[in-house]
C-alpha cells in the first residue's frame, strides 16, 4: 500500500482468497480487527513503520501467514489474538533496533522471533516493491493499487 493510505476499516480485506502478500505502507497507524482475517493465501506480510497497533484478530485464520516482517524500530503493540490461527511455525522478522528495548523472548504471541539488521529488512521490502511495480500484486490479488489508474 502505499504510503497515502492512512485508514483500513475493520475487515478491508477479510476472506480475500487471492491476496498472498501484502505490504502495510508506512502510512497507516492502526490494522484494524479483522482486516486481513481469513485471507487463506496470504502468506506473507510487511508492517510498515508507522503501525502502532495491531488489533484483534487482525490476521486470524490467515493459516498458510509464515512470514512478518516488522519495519518499525519499535514493535506495535499487538493485541494477543491479532495472530491466531496463522501457519504452524510463523517466523516474525523484527529489527534489531525494534528488539533490543523490548527484551523480547524468542517468541512473540505465536510466532517465532527473527532478529535482523535494517540492511536486511531494506532488501526484503525492495523484493516486495519490485514485485508490486511489476503488476504481481493485480496479477495475484485482483486488487488494484489506489492511484494507478488501473481501476
Amino acid at each position: 500500500m502505499p504510503d497515502s493510505v492512512t485508514k483500513l476499516g475493520g475487515r478491508a480485506f477479510y476472506g480475500n482468497t487471492r491476496l498472498n502478500a501484502a505490504d502495510v505502507g508506512n502510512g497507516l497507524a492502526v490494522l484494524a480487527p479483522e482486516v486481513f482475517a481469513q485471507c487463506t493465501a496470504l502468506r506473507a506480510v510487511v508492517v510498515g513503520r508507522g503501525v502502532t497497533s495491531i488489533k484483534a484478530e487482525a490476521f486470524a485464520g490467515d493459516r498458510v501467514l509464515s512470514w512478518i516482517q516488522f519495519q518499525g524500530s519499535t514493535l506495535p503493540t499487538i493485541h494477543p489474538t491479532a495472530f491466531s490461527g496463522v501457519a504452524p511455525g510463523a517466523v516474525a522478522h523484527v529489527l534489531v533496533e525494534g528488539v533490543d528495548g523490548y527484551g523480547i523472548p524468542g517468541t512473540l504471541l505465536n510466532l517465532a522471533v527473527v532478529q535482523q539488521p535494517v540492511s536486511v529488512a531494506n532488501e526484503i521490502q525492495k523484493d516486495i516493491d519490485d514485485a508490486i511495480d511489476d503488476g504481481v500484486w493485480a496479477q495475484k490479488t485482483n486488487v488494484k493499487r489506489p492511484g494507478t489508474g488501473d481501476n
